[in-house]
């Protein structure tokens, strides 16, 4: 999927879906984040996969690039580049690996039921 504000939607109608509506915005902003740089940065059209279970929301974007990202450690001064430093400043964990069309990069959001936490 080629448009990032599509993604956008798609990912707010199917957390919503679940039930998942408090985490709607951050799992929005890397999934923003990491579409644009599939777009950016990878080879053909970007592919967008989420999952849920046992309270952990996951999200993969793949593309058909070789090249692995890295996290850039940016100055200042420079106007992009910091969208995997978000992805691992708001994600429990994030990775990123080879598949057999090119690469997937994803991550994973805690969203287990805190009130039943707090009950438990």
């Amino acid at each position: 999927m080629s448009s990032t504000p599509a993604v956008r939607r798609l990912v707010r109608a199917q957390l919503t879906a679940w039930g998942y509506g408090e985490h709607i915005e951050p799992a929005e902003l890397l999934v923003s984040e990491l579409v644009t740089n599939a777009l950016r940065h990878g080879s053909g059209e970007p592919v967008v996969t989420l999952s849920a279970w046992d309270g952990v929301l996951r999200a993969e974007v793949a593309d058909a690039g070789s090249v692995l990202p890295q996290v850039r450690h940016m100055s200042e001064e420079e106007e992009c580049g910091r969208g995997l430093l978000l992805v691992e400043a708001l994600s429990r964990d994030w990775g990123v690996e080879h598949t057999g069309e090119g690469k997937a990069v994803w991550f994973e959001l805690d969203a287990r039921d805190r009130t039943a936490e707090q009950l438990g």
